[in-house]
């Protein structure tokens, strides 16, 4: 496949499979030109960022927190633990191994998508703001904005929905949730979440101009029905 270089503007995404040894290209719009920035102090919706996210340090040692703990596991295993009882069907590496490598695709674009504008914009995260503790483990204290957990659990949602339609109603309300988890992490302010639902549905857009991400969907709809 012939490709198209624009510096900075392309996405190579390495397909390690054993049935598809293709590349995957998509192009990378700039972030920072179609989010809005952070809310400004002063602001109602800044007010709102530091109400919620103040609040969220209060919900420890509860069935909402745990979760969110469980949510902040940021790999194919974490992805899979979350999504797979929405999705209606185990997903893991033997069993599923085309969506497996969907998640591992989703994984390498979500950095490529977020980090520009997380650099940019170096937004402290609550925990750090707040001096409190964050319900896991965080590095990059600086990178609040926009969330690329939820940046990811958006668009795996989206994607696992149109492998399987007849449970979008599950899978989206989990994709919202996985979102939600980020404020009841205190690693996030709703603001960062809110935004990265939208590049989420930004980075699910451009796959889909991608035949080689289409032809994966098509092999995972296929792995469903086994």
């Amino acid at each position: 496949m012939k490709k198209i270089i624009a510096a900075g503007l392309l996405l190579t995404i390495a397909i390690t499979s054993t049935f598809a040894t293709d590349q995957l290209s998509i192009r990378i719009p700039d972030i920072k030109q179609i989010i809005p920035p952070p809310p400004s102090p002063g602001t109602l919706l800044y007010q709102n960022d530091m109400d919620i996210s103040h609040a969220s340090f209060f919900v420890k040692n509860t069935n909402r927190y745990k979760l969110a703990q469980s949510d902040a596991n940021y790999s194919p295993e974490g992805f899979a633990q979350a999504f797979e009882k929405a999705f209606g069907h185990s997903i893991s590496k033997k069993e599923t191994p085309a969506i497996w490598n969907i998640l591992n695709q989703l994984e390498v674009a979500e950095g490529e998508f977020t980090k520009p504008a997380k650099l940019f914009y170096h937004r402290t995260r609550p925990f750090a703001y707040f001096h409190e503790k964050a319900c896991v483990k965080t590095d990059n204290i600086h990178r609040s904005y926009p969330s690329g957990h939820t940046t990811i659990g958006w668009a795996i949602a989206l994607t696992l929905s149109e492998i399987n339609p007849s449970r979008t109603d599950q899978i989206m309300k989990r994709g919202y949730e996985f979102g939600q988890s980020r404020v009841v992490c205190g690693v996030h302010y709703p603001s960062d979440v809110n935004a990265g639902y939208l590049v989420g549905s930004i980075m699910f857009s451009q796959l889909q101009t991608s035949p080689e991400f289409q032809r994966e969907i098509e092999l995972a709809k296929q792995e469903i029905l086994k």
